[in-house]
Parts: structure tokens; C-alpha cells; sequence
């Protein structure tokens, strides 16, 4: 087998992914040293790498921009566009779903930076993506959870501002849990929360789960109160209790009143 022959098979063996045990049987056998075997592989390696350069570095170079503008999008969605869909009951799933995306998209578009360049093209076509390796991204994930959180909170308010109603309604439940510290033990953050009975100017009845503070729900909160709230007349779901400020205290500890 004449030399050109050696390189031009070589090349295709690189070409088709051969075992690199495959790869060195061969070398081994058609070079007559280490200098030949050098030159061969060496001259192989540049053929395979001229014919990736014709289309890799513009493959590569689009896919890591269609992940960038994948972050852009799915970030420009879960902080501007889906938050104003009067999406009540559903924004901390949503905030954790956009978050997962934007990591995803981040992380995908992190693995193909720079894979456009001769000296990446010279030992990979594509990224090895370690999925293993996102968990650096739990940070940022957790980060853009309170975000599009604080986002959808903010939407909720200003779409409830924008087609307010004012009623009365009636605490008909409650309830307070509390989450335990996973370090060192004692107690964590209690979090209270009340059944609300309201009727819009429609006739119809909606119960509303809202959170309160410890002291209102301690002091001033029980089965039975009238409230003043205001909710949106596009999604009664959205709801506002007003006005607690002017409740009075109660003597006691009422949170047992609640499971009558």
C-alpha cells in the first residue's frame, strides 16, 4: 500500500470514529517507524480537519446562538409575557418550571461556547455534555426561582389594582404549618394560612386560600370573621384581604377556633 494510500485510509478511519485500538493496529501495521507513523497519522488528522472546517464551525456557531436566544426567549416569557396571563394558583410551578428552562438553555449554550474554533475542531466535532455537571447551576436555578416568583407576585397585584371589586368575606378555616431547620435543628419558618368565603357581584361563591402574618392570624383571625378583601372581576381567584389593620385584637390565642 503505497503512503497516500495509509493516509487516505487512516483519514477514514477517523472519519467513521474507528476504536482507537482499531486505529493503532493499523498505524502498527503499515508504518515502518514512529517518524512514518507520526507523518501519516499527522497528515491524516489535517485531511479530516480541513473538510470539518467547511461546515462545523457554522453548525456549531448556530446551535450555541439558537440556545442563547433560547435564554433569551424562555427568560423574556417567564419574566414579561406569562406572568400577566392571570395565572393564579400556578406561579410557584411556573417559577420552577422557567427556571429549569433558562438552566437548561444556559447550560447547553455554555457547552457549545467557542466550539467553532480550529483548536476545539482539531479533537471534537461537539461537546461532551456532562449532565452531572449542571449541578453548579442549582445556585442560579434557585435565583431565578425567587425572581420570576417576585415577578408573577408583582403581575398578580397590578393586574388585581387594575379591575379591583371590594367585598366582605368569611374565614371559614385556617390552618399554620411549620417547616423544621435542616441544620441544627429547633424550630423553622411557620407559614398561616386562612379559607376565605367571598360571593362576587355575579352571585358566585369562591373560596380563596390566602397566607397572613403569626400575629394577625394569632390575635386577630377565626373561624367566622368578616373581611374586607378586594378581588379582580376577570379572576376572582385573585384576591386581596384589606383593611386588617383595623381588625381588633382578640384576648386569646384563637387558632384552635379554626378546626370547629
Amino acid at each position: 500500500m503505497l503512503k497516500e494510500e495509509k493516509i487516505s485510509a487512516l483519514a477514514q478511519m477517523f472519519r467513521s470514529d474507528a476504536y482507537e485500538f482499531e486505529i493503532e493496529n493499523f498505524i502498527k501495521a503499515n508504518t515502518v517507524d514512529d517518524d512514518d507513523a507520526k507523518d501519516i497519522t499527522e497528515r491524516a488528522r489535517k485531511i479530516v480537519l480541513q473538510e470539518k472546517l467547511k461546515y462545523l464551525p457554522k453548525r456549531n456557531l448556530i446551535i450555541f446562538s439558537a440556545w442563547t436566544i433560547g435564554v433569551i426567549v424562555s427568560f423574556y416569557l417567564f419574566n414579561s409575557v406569562i406572568p400577566y396571563q392571570d395565572v393564579v394558583g400556578y406561579t410557584t410551578l411556573l417559577s420552577i418550571i422557567g427556571a429549569i428552562i433558562v438552566c437548561f438553555c444556559i447550560l447547553h449554550a455554555y457547552a457549545y461556547f467557542e466550539t467553532w474554533t480550529i483548536d476545539f475542531l482539531k479533537t471534537m466535532d461537539k461537546p461532551n455534555i456532562q449532565y452531572s455537571f449542571s449541578i453548579i447551576f442549582l445556585i442560579p436555578c434557585f435565583i431565578l426561582v425567587y425572581v420570576f416568583s417576585k415577578k408573577f407576585d408583582y403581575a398578580e397585584n397590578e393586574l388585581l389594582q387594575a379591575s379591583k371589586i371590594q367585598t366582605v368575606g368569611t374565614v371559614i378555616s385556617g390552618n399554620s404549618t411549620e417547616y423544621k431547620r435542616l441544620l441544627r435543628g429547633g424550630s423553622g419558618v411557620k407559614t398561616n394560612k386562612v379559607n376565605v368565603k367571598f360571593v362576587t357581584k355575579e352571585g358566585k361563591e369562591f373560596i380563596v386560600t390566602k397566607e397572613i402574618g403569626s400575629y394577625d392570624y394569632t390575635r386577630k383571625f377565626y373561624k367566622g370573621l368578616n373581611v374586607d378583601l378586594i378581588y379582580s372581576k376577570n379572576n376572582p381567584k385573585n384576591m386581596q384581604l384589606i383593611n386588617l389593620e383595623s381588625l381588633p385584637e382578640q384576648p386569646i390565642d384563637f387558632e384552635s377556633i379554626y378546626r370547629q
